[in-house]
């Protein structure tokens, strides 16, 4: 846990406040959420990592979480086979279920902002959800 939020409190001070300050758009395929969902999964007390994290951001509070959904069954059956493999691909479907679940309770928590897409339907299905998002949140416009 502490790797992870020493290496996103770097990421955040020397690249993203510069760019936010800048005007630009940020965009993140990972946030301190991982960090619950896995190193939660994995038996760190969740309400340290929320206390890590926050020191970790500087409280830095994404306007929108974009949260690909998938049943832990069919991803680790994408996965299977692929030579793109880390440490969680092999772990036991109970781990994953425990991921799954983790990422939703934070979907509670930050409902405001936290929007679920189903990823098990098509690309373009995803795609399409994504961007009627995207809009809704008025980060593109077209």
């Amino acid at each position: 846990m502490f790797g992870y939020s020493a290496a996103r409190a770097n990421l955040i001070r020397t690249k993203i406040i510069s760019d936010l300050k800048k005007g630009r758009t940020v965009v993140l395929d990972r946030y301190w959420y991982s960090t619950y969902a896995y190193q939660g999964g994995e038996g760190v007390d969740k309400e340290d990592i929320k206390v890590v994290s926050k020191m970790a951001t500087g409280g830095l509070v994404p306007d929108l979480i974009l949260h690909l959904d998938l049943d832990p069954k069919i991803g680790m059956a994408r996965k299977d086979g692929s030579r793109d493999t880390d440490r969680y691909d092999i772990k036991k479907l109970h781990f994953h279920k425990r991921i799954r679940k983790n990422y939703w309770e934070l979907s509670r928590i930050f409902a405001d902002r936290w929007r679920i897409i189903d990823a098990s339907a098509s690309k373009k299905e995803i795609y399409e959800k994504s961007l009627k998002v995207l809009k809704e949140f008025r980060i593109v416009s077209r």
